[in-house]
């Protein structure tokens, strides 16, 4: 009777390890699974960036097109508000002094609204 207990312990004990090594095994496939989803996280990260920066620079450039374009029509305020001043100067309408005070006043606003 002790030979057929020791078989039975001896089956059991199998069976444990052979279940032991079975979710060793599915453990390990789970892990590999995951970390399969992350690197291809990874890729569609690394795919989004390059399109943000895609748009980001084609949109950069627009704008500056735009830009460009609107101070081609109009040109730059600042050189045509000096281009206006130094024409009235030029002519007589405008004495130094005051010439003078237009243009630093003119200079003194740029560098407020640039900080």
């Amino acid at each position: 009777m002790k030979q057929t207990g020791n078989s039975a312990q001896a089956a059991r004990a199998e069976m444990d390890h052979a279940q032991a090594e079975l979710m060793e095994i599915l453990w390990k496939k789970e892990q590999a699974a995951k970390k399969g989803d992350l690197r291809m996280i990874a890729l569609k990260i690394e795919d989004l960036k390059e399109k943000i920066d895609y748009w980001k620079n084609k949109f950069q450039r627009v704008v500056k097109y735009i830009h460009d374009k609107i101070h081609g029509i109009f040109g730059d305020k600042d050189d045509k508000y000096k281009e206006m001043a130094d024409n009235l100067f030029i002519n007589g309408i405008m004495d130094e002094k005051e010439y003078t005070s237009v243009i630093n006043k003119k200079e003194k606003n740029r560098d407020d609204f640039e900080r």
